[in-house]
């Protein structure tokens, strides 16, 4: 790793997290910072958003290989009560500074010039789960969109029904990048982001 003190390893270690939760669960960027310890269930392979807009309920997936980078994340940083734990105890992360955190990361992918920002990896993760096949009520749901009106104005692709859920995120680190580069509206990108600024890290 590319770290010389505690402080960046941990500033590092958050940075990783948090964008790898944004792009495999879909969450908004104050669900992530709000996400507590205890709403990751690694049983179901879920995780409950308790803090949505409109202070509603839902659930959206987990991936198995965020899962594991999490718990590495949890044993070397012990939060407490919330995932992302921020300068004053008991106190969430703020979301300036995870919007911080992701374009520092965009600068590192040499992706600065691009128009990208936290949001673009929530139309990342909708549009990457429709390309391989999951219906648009389910992306709904996980999006935490009132009406499928809105969920579609999220995707890019053409719709494919397949049967199951793949994690977007599980794909792309399996080594399937070439398939999830052909996305259009700047998605690509946001996946060579992916590959170039978590490998390089990890």
């Amino acid at each position: 790793m590319f770290i010389t003190t505690d402080g960046n390893f941990m500033l590092l270690i958050t940075k990783l997290s948090g964008i790898m939760l944004l792009y495999s669960t879909g969450m908004r960027l104050s669900e992530v910072a709000a996400l507590k310890i205890a709403d990751i269930d690694s049983k179901a392979m879920r995780i409950k958003v308790v803090q949505g807009k409109g202070a509603k309920v839902r659930f959206t997936i987990l991936s198995e290989q965020v899962l594991q980078k999490l718990r590495a994340y949890y044993i070397i940083y012990m939060p407490k009560e919330y995932l992302f734990n921020g300068h004053k105890p008991g106190k969430p992360l703020s979301t300036r500074m995870i919007q911080h955190l992701v374009q520092i990361a965009l600068i590192k992918a040499g992706l600065a010039s691009k128009d990208y920002t936290v949001h673009t990896l929530r139309h990342s993760f909708a549009t990457h789960l429709v390309d391989y096949g999951t219906d648009m009520h389910t992306v709904k749901e996980l999006l935490g969109h009132s009406t499928l009106q809105t969920t579609m104005r999220y995707i890019h692709l053409t719709l494919a029904r397949r049967q199951n859920i793949t994690n977007p995120y599980d794909i792309l680190q399996q080594g399937k990048e070439t398939s999830l580069k052909k996305g259009r509206n700047g998605q690509k990108w946001v996946c060579l982001f992916f590959t170039i600024y978590i490998r390089y890290c990890f």
